[in-house]
């Protein structure tokens, strides 16, 4: 019996020294983030700005590799099929983690256990907007306007399917009993530059991806999707306030890494993002960007893992009684 328990004791000390090791050697090269959106996007850019940042607080480059398609579905099964080892990690966001599930009829991966949640960075509010040469000022001129043509004929743009800028204008249509024909592309700058363009009729794009074209009035900002205004846009009301009731939209971006991996790098890369953000010239850029800056410390991986349980059992049963079949 004694021997046992010192047996155990070696074995526990050594896989507390196998921790502690890799937390003092990790990374020894350089590692790779894969990015479910285009080059450009709201997402792309915070991913762009933490990584690099977060690649100096490690020693190592971050590589960013954005891989678009199937509403994000592509780059999140290569990041659930990737060896844990800490060197492939993934930005996640909510259409890819929550809404994909409500919207494809085999995604490829399971949020709830193909991924280790590492931090929650930041999040964004999505503003509805038309071309500056639109007639409709207000979201009750439009509604008026949508609703005295037939189904489909009012058109809105987004950076694909399962992207906020979609599930925005899903829960648009449930809200206030309509149909607006969805028109994806495959990045946010496409879409926008459709909606510039008149291709379109509208869009419900993240506020930084439209903030210079609303600042240097190209686009009318007539509603944003959150519950509180926005800092970078005062001025706008919210789309509940626009008689829009109950609406509330709010995507969060976040870093994970696939199931498996170590405790001791998850926590670590948690941490290590938290100084990041917590940074004045970081915290000042994120909020001039317009993003929503999360308090500081971050959220736990354990707590950023609830967050997405629990909007797992919000969002899909929304989805899926507003109609949208998925594919």
């Amino acid at each position: 019996m004694q021997l046992i328990k010192v047996t155990l004791i070696v074995v526990t000390l050594f896989g507390l020294n196998i921790s502690a090791g890799l937390a003092e050697t990790y990374p020894t090269r350089p590692i790779r983030l894969i990015v479910p959106l285009g080059a450009g996007s709201a997402g792309d850019a915070l991913a762009r700005l933490l990584s690099t940042e977060l690649g100096k607080t490690l020693g190592q480059p971050i590589i960013v590799d954005n891989k678009v398609g199937a509403g994000g579905t592509i780059a999140m099964s290569e990041i659930a099929r990737s060896n844990p080892d800490g060197y492939t990690l993934g930005f996640a966001f909510s259409g890819s983690m929550v809404f994909n599930m409500a919207l494809f009829k085999k995604p490829g991966y399971d949020p709830k256990v193909d991924f280790a949640p590492i931090a929650l960075v930041g999040g964004l509010s999505n503003v509805l907007v038309v071309p500056e040469n639109s007639p409709y000022k207000t979201v009750s001129e439009l509604l008026v306007a949508i609703k005295s043509k037939p189904p489909n004929t009012f058109t809105y743009s987004s950076s694909g399917t399962g992207t906020s800028h979609h599930i925005a204008g899903v829960l648009f249509e449930s809200l206030t009993n309509t149909k607006i024909l969805h028109i994806p592309y495959k990045t946010a700058p496409q879409g926008v530059i459709a909606l510039l363009g008149n291709e379109v009729d509208m869009g419900f794009y993240n506020v930084p991806v439209v903030i210079n074209q609303i600042r240097t009035q190209k686009l009318r900002p007539l509603a944003l999707t959150t519950v509180q205004k926005s800092s970078q846009l005062p001025s706008v009301p919210t789309l509940s306030e626009s008689g829009v009731k109950g609406y509330e939209l709010f995507t969060w971006l976040g870093f994970v890494a696939p199931a498996k991996t170590s405790t001791t790098i998850v926590n670590r890369i948690n941490a290590e993002l938290s100084k990041i953000i917590a940074s004045p010239a970081i915290h000042e850029k994120m909020i001039a960007q317009g993003y929503d800056v999360p308090s500081t410390p971050l959220l736990s991986p354990e707590m950023f893992t609830k967050v997405i349980q629990g909007d797992l059992a919000k969002w899909p049963p929304i989805i899926r009684t507003s109609g949208v079949e998925p594919e």
